[in-house]
């Protein structure tokens, strides 16, 4: 991501409006992936806490995120040719910690540190009122926001903005 134009795309309502990417790499949080790879181009780069992808593509590189909660889909990995496992603490072992909350703002944090010439950012709707539809696999439609994912959208947004992002 060196010196290159990147684009950051998230799984908000708003990512069935992109239909074109310019930039010279592309960022998928994890279910934005599925978009993507239907309508647009398979993505460069899918940062995951694999709770949004439901197949392994042979071309991406993966940045997984571990946590308690993604427990149950760890298998997953086992199928991923170029992955790097990422943590919300202390580094252990060859895990990274490139910051971040959300698969989004992690995967924009990603092109930050990797000092991309530009971030763009697409789908990432942290004021809506609804969760996309291609944030869980199970999702048929865009669907309303829980608290705690308001509250999860909201230090996203402030990290973003912290960083100077958005």
């Amino acid at each position: 991501m060196r010196d290159r134009d990147v684009a950051i795309v998230g799984a908000g309502p708003s990512l069935r409006k992109v239909k074109d990417l310019k930039e010279e790499i592309i960022v998928a949080a994890d279910g934005a992936s599925r978009y993507l790879e239907s309508y647009v181009r398979t993505p460069d780069i899918i940062v995951t806490d694999l709770d949004g992808i439901t197949k392994i593509n042979g071309s991406s590189f993966y940045v997984v995120h571990a946590h308690g909660d993604n427990i149950p889909s760890i298998d997953m990995v086992i199928e991923m040719k170029k992955m790097v496992g990422t943590c919300q603490g202390f580094q252990l072992g060859r895990t990274k910690m490139y910051g971040g909350f959300t698969d989004g703002d992690r995967a924009a944090l990603l092109a930050l540190i990797a000092k991309a010439r530009k971030v763009s950012l697409y789908g990432m709707d942290f004021d809506d009122e609804k969760i996309g539809m291609y944030s869980k696999p199970y999702l048929l439609d865009d669907i309303p926001l829980s608290e705690r994912k308001k509250i999860k959208l909201k230090i996203a947004k402030e990290i973003l903005q912290f960083s100077g992002l958005i």
